[in-house]
């Protein structure tokens, strides 16, 4: 097999740019129109107008940051013959080799669906891990889930059921 990159999807970075973009609209209105959103919690122009310089650079980099993600695709998941490599522009060094996979079962998070990672050593990620939020994060997973990896299959451009297959298929051929 030939190793296959997995990128993050658009879909959720469109809908937040549409939403965002609104946002930065009425905050422009907020400032050339104040008069408009006068009422009982408003009550001066004072208020709206400082509102709305507050949160035009807030949602101007929100808007620019979405944008940039929806630009430039970002590599969430690398699958290859050493092993699977999640979030490596986060974790530049972390590749889970094959023979650490005990295989992977799905499970809902906060009404995502997820395939966890069930690896043969948990403690030893823990411990290898530098960074402290890190750490807490897959200590977290750990603790509930029973893994420190887990994938969250809405945010990237593949179904869940299909990554689940190739996931099995590439730990079955490694």
């Amino acid at each position: 097999m030939k190793t296959i990159e997995i990128y993050n999807s658009n879909k959720k970075a469109i809908l937040l740019f549409s939403i965002y973009t609104a946002f930065l609209m009425l905050s422009i209105f907020f400032i050339i129109h104040p008069e408009v959103f006068i009422n009982p919690v408003f009550n001066s122009t004072v208020l709206v107008i400082g509102i709305g310089i507050i949160s035009v650079p807030i949602f101007s980099y929100v808007v620019f940051v979405t944008t940039r993600h929806m630009i430039k695709k970002e590599v969430a998941l690398i699958i290859s013959s050493k092993g699977l490599h999640l979030n490596p522009k986060k974790w530049n060094d972390v590749i889970i080799d094959w023979e650490s996979i005990l295989g992977f079962r799905d499970t809902m998070i906060a009404d995502r669906k997820v395939l966890i990672v069930a690896v043969t050593n948990p403690e030893y990620w823990l411990l290898r891990e530098v960074s402290t939020l890190r750490k807490r994060i897959l200590q977290f997973n750990l603790t509930n889930f029973g893994s420190p990896f887990n994938i969250c299959a809405e945010s990237l451009d593949i179904k869940k059921d299909d990554l689940k297959k190739f996931l099995n298929d590439s730990l079955l051929f490694y």
